[in-house]
């Protein structure tokens, strides 16, 4: 009998990422840079996975929008930047996340730091 699997090979470890932000976008639906910081700091985030040329994305910290009307490129991404709210006092993890016409999107984790 034929085996079409080769079970004998050994499984391959995970490999780390090495690409840029703008590489990693293609990867992930969210990327913030920097991921942590203060009230009050500007914050690039770049998003991908929407509807080509979309014109309302929104932004959200905490369940609270923060920026809307993003617009994606030709291919379902955009970068942006916004300003953590001064309200963010709250040290530890905070939710940012992002949502367009027919997608939720997804979230990112934001630390407040000391």
């Amino acid at each position: 009998m034929l085996n079409a699997f080769n079970f004998s090979a050994p499984p391959r470890a995970p490999q780390p990422i090495s690409q840029s932000p703008d590489e990693l976008a293609t990867l992930t639906a969210i990327y913030l840079t920097p991921s942590s910081g203060h009230p009050g700091d500007i914050i690039t985030m770049i998003g991908n996975g929407f509807s080509f040329n979309e014109t309302n994305v929104t932004i959200k910290f905490d369940g609270t929008i923060i920026a809307k009307g993003i617009h994606t490129n030709s291919t379902g991404s955009f970068k942006t930047t916004f300003t953590v709210p001064l309200t963010a006092t709250k040290i530890g993890s905070h939710v940012v996340g992002d949502q367009g016409l027919f997608l939720v999107g997804q979230n990112a984790t934001f630390i407040i730091k000391k």
